[in-house]
């Protein structure tokens, strides 16, 4: 089976794949979800799916809605990276 880069797709980015595991363990549907942050369900099915980006107004209601903070539905929990690796000083 190709991946998604091999198709010519763009890979999910860390948003995505984190709001859809935070929505999903929060037992709630898109649809729902929209509604919580007055939203609709088909920009939450293209945040999920990578072909569409929420504006800063819209991460905050998610963040509060789930009880987080913006920087976990932004970060890439599976990046090895550490913040060193991004400063020019060391």
């Amino acid at each position: 089976m190709k991946t998604n880069v091999e198709i010519g797709l763009k890979p999910k980015s860390p948003f995505s794949t984190n709001l859809k595991w935070f929505r999903e363990n929060e037992r709630i549907s898109q649809a729902a979800l929209a509604e919580k942050i007055g939203s609709n369900q088909k920009n939450i099915a293209a945040y999920e799916s990578g072909r569409a980006y929420a504006p800063y107004d819209i991460l905050i209601k998610m963040a509060d809605t789930f009880g987080i903070k913006v920087d976990e539905l932004i970060r890439d929990f599976n990046s090895k990276k550490s913040i060193r690796d991004f400063n020019p000083m060391n």
